[in-house]
């Protein structure tokens, strides 16, 4: 290992390594299961749902029981800069001893030292437009440079920010000038600070709910028919009964809307101007008159004139 790499305050921890054999880091890397194993910024599917009044986006199944980082897996925005996000704050012995590195113990960096940035261990999510669940098993193995491990989650939410805000044992609810978020757990919801709600356990989750004053008269309707969900855990299986309909998380296998599988793999491009699978061989890029074709392997662009 460089001199570099030793004083890096991720790396340094596995200097450990360099007395194994080559040939068998990576069968013990698999074995020891390091929390270094999230802090790669792997590729994700990501959906994002925009009104005027309100924006819901996440990465779906993104990892889901393996360790995080620093990846913002959903988030809610609503108007004067409101961000509603949820995470599992890390306890990490990583960068003990390195210049610069974490104490032993040490929540991730955050604000007001709660653990904020990223997630310990990555929950289970899907979101179908401005409905999103979100399914937290803290259960697995502990991992090589892990330190205690956080038995709850929590979720920003600022409650001085908003207008009107709303709570109930389960449930909390806020408006902006006129937009609404709601969620729901599967079980109590501690109010932790003016800016965050806790929900403690091994096997927890929660759906949150977006809408607006077009659809709601006011946050009083809103929060009438958020308590109208009603959300569940039942073995590795999220569910979600609504006036909408019912929708059902299950642990690494997808979301289904009524009985309808929903993918959770997208394509690399989908829209109007550009359509791609992943890793496709050649992109086409379409114009008005003009296609622009982007062919990868072949290491050439060509522009072509569209006939008729």
């Amino acid at each position: 290992m460089s001199a570099k790499q030793s004083t890096n305050r991720f790396l340094a921890s596995m200097t450990q390594l360099d007395a194994v054999p080559a040939s068998l880091r990576s069968p013990l890397l698999r074995a020891l299961r390091p929390v270094t194993d999230g802090m790669a910024l792997q590729r994700g599917n990501v959906q994002t749902f925009r009104t005027p009044a309100y924006l819901l986006s996440s990465a779906q199944s993104y990892h889901p029981g393996g360790f995080g980082d620093q990846q913002a897996l959903w988030q809610a925005c609503l108007p004067g800069g409101i961000a509603v996000f949820g995470n599992h704050p890390a306890f990490r012995t990583v960068g003990d001893g390195v210049p610069g590195g974490a104490s032993n113990g040490r929540a991730s960096d955050g604000w007001a030292g709660g653990g904020w940035v990223g997630n310990g261990v990555n929950p289970d999510i899907a979101q179908r437009d401005n409905l999103l669940l979100v399914q937290y098993d803290l259960s697995g193995r502990r991992g090589h440079l892990e330190g205690n491990r956080n038995l709850y989650t929590h979720i920003h939410f600022p409650f001085v920010d908003f207008d009107v805000s709303r709570v109930g044992p389960t449930w909390v609810a806020g408006s902006r000038d006129g937009s609404y978020v709601g969620i729901v757990a599967t079980s109590t919801l501690d109010l932790a600070s003016e800016f965050e709600v806790v929900q403690r356990g091994v096997h927890t989750g929660y759906a949150v709910v977006l809408g607006d004053e077009r659809e709601f008269r006011s946050i009083g309707a809103f929060v009438d028919q958020l308590k109208q969900h009603r959300v569940a855990l039942t073995g590795d299986r999220l569910s979600l009964r609504s006036p909408y309909g019912k929708a059902q998380l299950t642990w690494q296998e997808g979301l289904r809307v009524g009985s309808r599988r929903v993918p959770h793999e997208y394509a690399r491009y989908k829209s109007r101007q550009v359509s791609a699978e992943r890793f496709p061989q050649a992109i086409p890029v379409r114009g008005d008159e003009h296609l622009l074709l982007l062919d990868r392997e072949a290491g050439s662009r060509e522009d072509l004139p569209i006939m008729g």
